[in-house]
């Protein structure tokens, strides 16, 4: 018989610390917009994502030829040059790009992950 992994649900990136990460596997899923945006980018052919819990470190990513994305309580961030819908990120002009990105839930969560042994 095959040992069994128990699954925990946790519905907040501010509730992660009720957790003991170590040693598992997180899998963070944003449907709404975070994770939607990342795999809409790729699947139109951005080179990377680097998500950002800290919205000026992502601001600053731009001086560096990044475009600059995300959202804080889902507004769009004055001066980023997109938000959080997954339609901003279609087109050819996503081809080859890299984009910074940070959310409100979805990015925190990657972050408040670290302790895990694997994040996906």
């Amino acid at each position: 018989m095959e040992a069994t992994r128990p699954i925990d649900v946790c519905m907040s990136p501010d509730l992660l610390h009720l957790y003991a990460l170590q040693g598992t596997t997180v899998v963070v899923v944003d449907v709404l917009r975070a994770t939607s945006c990342m795999v809409t980018a790729l699947a139109h052919g951005a080179d990377h994502i680097i998500p950002y819990a800290d919205l000026e470190q992502c601001r600053q990513r731009k001086a560096d030829g990044y475009l600059t994305s995300g959202e804080r309580n889902g507004q769009h961030v004055e001066g980023f040059d997109k938000g959080n819908s997954p339609f901003e990120y279609m087109g050819e002009e996503m081809k080859g790009c890299r984009i910074a990105f940070t959310t409100t839930n979805g990015t925190q969560a990657l972050h408040r992950s670290s302790g895990a042994s694997e994040i996906v």
